[in-house]
C-alpha cells in the first residue's frame, strides 16, 4: 500500500512539473508539439517544432517546421508547414501557406491561398487558389486564383480565375484602379476597358476627355468626335448680350460702309475671318451673340428699308391720284 502511495505520489509531482514546463500549451496528435508558451497544437505533426509561444496550429502537420513564429493561426492540413519563423499569420484551408517561412502579417483563407509564398508580408488571399504561386507583399487577391501568378507588390485582384487582366485591378503603389484592364496610364487613377452605363450623378472636379487621352487645360471637356444631345444650355457668365444694337447710340453702320468693309476684308464687321475660324476654332458662346448681333443690324435694316417702302408708297399713290387727275383734263 505504501508503494503505491509513493507512486501516485510521484506520478502526480511528474504531471505537475509537465504542466509547469508546458505552461499553457495544449496538444493533441502524434509528434504534436508540446513547447512554448500558451500554445495550441492538433493533429499528427501540428507544431512538431516550436518553441515560440501563442501560436494555434490545427490540421495534420500545420505548422510542422515552425520553431520560433509567434502569434500564428494555421488551420488546415499543410496549413504554415514549412513556417519557421514568420509572424502574426492566419493561414485557413488545406495547404494554405504551405511555403511560407518567414513572411508576417499575411492573411491566406482558401485551399491552397498563398502556398508559395515564402518571405511575403502584409498579403491578404481569399479563396481557393488565390495568390497561389504570388511571392510579394502588400497585396489583396479576391476570388478562385484571383493573383494566381501575380510577382509584383501592393497590387489587387478581384476575379474568379487565374486571368492576369481580372475584372477588378489595382495598385496600391501608384493608387490606381482599372476594371476588366491591368493598364492605367500614367497620370490617370481609373480606367475602364469596355462599355460604361452610370445611372445617377456623376460628379468631378476635374478635366474629362471623350475620344482622346490629350485634354485642352483650358476646358473642363474635351470630345474628339460627334456629340448628340437634346438641349445645349450656355450661362453668359459676363458676356453681354447683343441688345445694345438698339440703344440710340449705337454707331450702326450704313450698307454702304458694310458692303465697302467685306470688299476689303473678305467677311462681316465683328465676325472673324474664315482662315482664323479655321486655325483657332468657334467659341460657341461668342459666336451666337455675333451671330444675334448681326441679327438684330439685319433687323434694324429690315425696318428702315420698310419705312423707306412705305414712304416710297405714299409718295407713288400721291403720283397716281395726280396722273389720273391729268388723265381726266386730257380727257376733258
Amino acid at each position: 500500500m505504501r508503494k503505491l502511495t509513493t507512486k501516485l505520489f510521484m506520478i502526480f509531482v511528474c504531471s505537475s512539473c509537465i504542466i509547469f514546463a508546458q505552461n499553457n500549451t495544449t496538444n493533441e496528435g502524434t509528434n504534436s508539439g508540446d513547447q512554448g508558451n500558451n500554445n495550441s497544437f492538433f493533429g499528427a505533426n501540428a507544431g512538431r517544432n516550436t518553441t515560440a509561444n501563442n501560436n494555434s496550429f490545427f490540421g495534420t502537420s500545420s505548422g510542422q517546421s515552425n520553431t520560433t513564429g509567434q502569434t500564428n493561426v494555421f488551420v488546415g492540413r499543410n496549413s504554415g508547414r514549412n513556417n519557421i519563423e514568420g509572424n502574426n499569420n492566419v493561414f485557413t484551408g488545406n495547404s494554405t501557406g504551405l511555403n511560407n517561412a518567414t513572411g508576417n502579417f499575411n492573411t491566406f483563407l482558401g485551399t491552397f491561398a498563398g502556398r508559395e509564398n515564402i518571405d511575403g508580408r502584409r498579403n491578404v488571399y481569399i479563396g481557393g487558389n488565390a495568390g497561389r504561386n504570388a511571392v510579394g507583399s502588400g497585396n489583396i487577391f479576391v476570388g478562385y486564383r484571383a493573383g494566381f501568378n501575380e510577382a509584383g507588390d501592393n497590387k489587387l485582384y478581384i476575379e474568379n480565375s487565374d486571368a492576369e487582366t481580372p475584372l477588378i485591378y489595382g495598385d496600391f503603389n501608384s493608387d490606381q484602379i482599372g476594371v476588366n484592364t491591368n493598364i492605367v496610364p500614367d497620370g490617370y487613377n481609373f480606367a475602364v476597358n469596355g462599355n460604361t452605363q452610370l445611372e445617377g450623378e456623376l460628379v468631378t472636379t476635374g478635366r474629362i476627355s471623350i475620344g482622346t487621352n490629350e485634354d485642352d487645360p483650358e476646358y473642363l471637356l474635351t470630345v474628339k468626335g460627334k456629340v448628340h444631345v437634346q438641349e445645349v444650355k450656355i450661362d453668359l457668365l459676363g458676356a453681354i448680350a447683343p441688345d445694345y444694337v438698339f440703344y440710340e447710340d449705337y454707331d450702326l453702320k450704313t450698307l454702304q460702309e458694310v458692303e465697302a468693309y467685306i470688299e476689303k476684308e473678305g467677311h462681316l464687321p465683328n465676325i472673324p475671318a474664315a482662315s482664323e475660324m479655321e486655325k483657332k476654332g468657334i467659341n460657341l458662346k461668342e459666336m451666337n451673340l455675333k451671330l444675334l448681333e448681326k441679327i438684330e443690324e439685319l433687323t434694324l435694316y429690315t425696318i428702315a428699308q420698310e419705312k423707306t417702302i412705305k414712304e416710297q408708297q405714299e409718295i407713288n399713290k400721291k403720283l397716281d391720284k395726280r396722273l389720273q387727275k391729268l388723265e381726266q383734263l386730257l380727257e376733258n
